[in-house]
């Protein structure tokens, strides 16, 4: 019973508590926010026990919602014009929690909150960049060789990547169906015997049965066509991987800024 309390107790000590964030504090914040008081409007969030300051563990707030408090204050600082802390505080949503969109103020959507989420949009692409621009050039050639157009979809082109793959896939699909058509005829051609010439009504003339010919070039034309299939699927294969080494990681377009 002592083993399964102590276990109790310390599960209890690693659930996380729910945030006990004021509804008065928040309402008071929106309020101020609404009527153009921004400093009060700061105030108000800056002062939720557990922000900035330091606090049991127990006791702080959960990061996601601390992203949600410093979106709003971001916000808050964007509409009194206050860049610096702006971004400052959008940074502090970004480590958080990258997927926040929504603060905890009952907020309408206006200017300020169309620039909140442009500079996170930013942030994101940032991220993304850095992620890109680590990824290495004989990782993406092992990918493309293992499958066509991971390497390009790795470095970040993926409309690229899946037209590689798309076209190595149907070049597949159609080298298999090729080669499943020489093998029937092959075998067609092999159970050629002498009695499908027919020797007994024979003519000598050109209007007599040939089968073995016949059955003979069906063969070549069908492994011709499974050749060609195959030559296609080695060539994309192999364009494939070279242009994951020479691409380089993708460059995205990062424009946005809060000035």
């Amino acid at each position: 019973m002592k083993i399964l309390g102590f276990l109790v107790l310390f599960l209890w000590t690693l659930t996380p508590f729910a945030d006990e964030i004021p509804d008065s504090a928040l309402e008071a914040a929106a309020g101020a926010y609404d009527a153009g008081d921004f400093d009060q409007a700061v105030r108000q969030l800056e002062n939720l026990p557990g922000l900035l300051g330091i606090v049991p563990k127990l006791d702080g707030i959960r990061k996601k919602t601390r992203a949600q408090i410093f979106l709003d204050l971001g916000r808050i600082y964007l509409a009194a014009g206050d860049t610096g802390k702006a971004r400052v505080a959008l940074s502090h949503v970004f480590a958080l929690d990258s997927s926040a969109k929504e603060g905890l103020l009952d907020l309408r959507k206006d200017r300020p909150y169309e620039e909140t989420l442009k500079f996170l949009s930013v942030l994101k692409r940032k991220q993304k960049q850095l992620e890109l621009n680590a990824t290495s050039k004989w990782q993406a050639l092992v990918r493309s060789a293992l499958v066509p157009g991971w390497g390009q979809i790795y470095r970040g082109h993926k409309t690229r990547g899946y037209v590689v793959l798309g076209v190595a896939a149907a070049l597949t699909v159609n080298w298999l169906t090729a080669r499943q058509a020489y093998q029937s005829a092959l075998q067609d051609y092999q159970r050629t015997s002498l009695d499908d010439l027919q020797l007994s009504v024979r003519q000598g003339t050109s209007s007599d049965l040939s089968p073995f010919a016949e059955r003979f070039e069906r063969t070549q034309s069908r492994a011709d066509r499974a050749n060609l299939a195959l030559s296609m699927l080695v060539g994309i294969w192999l364009a494939g991987v070279t242009d994951s080494v020479v691409i380089g990681p993708r460059q995205l377009a990062i424009s946005f800024s809060i000035d």
